[in-house]
């Protein structure tokens, strides 16, 4: 049984094609969700090398993930009330021709983007049939659409601002060059980050190179102490 792989599939279905265009985004425009994965790899790498602001950056972008997610949640809700008619029973709509694109990704993040991405679709699924029968005016229809867009799309764009140093928590312990550069590119380092207290709740494993590196120190440290006891 050790050589059997489980294979892990997922799935997005997307129904509107405002989901999709949110989906795709624009190389010059707006993130969507793959740009939003190839944006996330450099910094996933750059966790895994010890870089604390990389720590700082999938903590930011987790955040703005849930925070996407519990916006466009309060708007599903809000407005799902009104599909509560007295003697009426109504369902939101259901595209028969439904988009299923596999999401192949390696890193967690990438995929709760997917899940604010499946939210988006769905309250543009519910204010298109709140408008379908005539419970949500074309005016409040346009303005929730582009409110709920909007959110996703910030949600989707939280790892633009990273830039990559190279920096690592021994750089910054040594106030070297590479630690000044990373603070004049990302600002202060928070200190409960840096001591790893504060930790993003999905990170990569150490690198082998980062492994490797402070297997040799800790090496080194303990060399003297057997020379000591002989």
């Amino acid at each position: 049984m050790k050589n059997v792989h489980q294979r892990k599939r997922a799935k997005i279905v997307l129904q509107t094609s405002l989901g999709l265009k949110v989906f795709k985004g624009k190389p010059k425009g707006p993130v969507g969700v793959l740009k939003f994965s190839g944006l996330l790899e450099p910094i996933w790498e750059a966790a895994g090398q010890d870089d604390p602001y990389a720590d700082l950056w999938l903590l930011r972008i987790y955040e703005a993930l849930r925070k996407a997610r519990s916006q466009l949640l309060s708007i599903e809700t809000e407005h799902r009330k009104l599909l509560k008619q007295d003697g009426l029973e109504m369902d939101i709509f259901f595209n028969t021709e439904a988009i299923r694109i596999s999401l192949v990704f390696k890193i967690p993040y990438a995929f709760m983007a997917a899940y604010v991405l499946a939210d988006f679709d769905r309250v543009v699924r519910l204010c298109v049939s709140l408008n379908h029968f005539g419970l949500l005016p074309e005016k409040e229809l346009s303005t929730v659409l582009r409110q709920a867009a909007r959110i996703a799309r910030q949600g989707l764009s939280s790892p633009l601002q990273w830039q990559s140093t190279g920096v690592t928590r021994k750089d910054i312990t040594k106030n070297n060059s590479k630690a000044k550069r990373a603070k004049e590119l990302l600002g202060e380092i928070n200190d409960k980050v840096l001591s790893k207290e504060i930790a993003p709740p999905f990170a990569p494993k150490p690198s082998m190179s980062f492994a490797t590196t402070t297997q040799n120190e800790g090496s080194k440290a303990i060399e003297p102490l057997k020379q000591a006891r002989s």
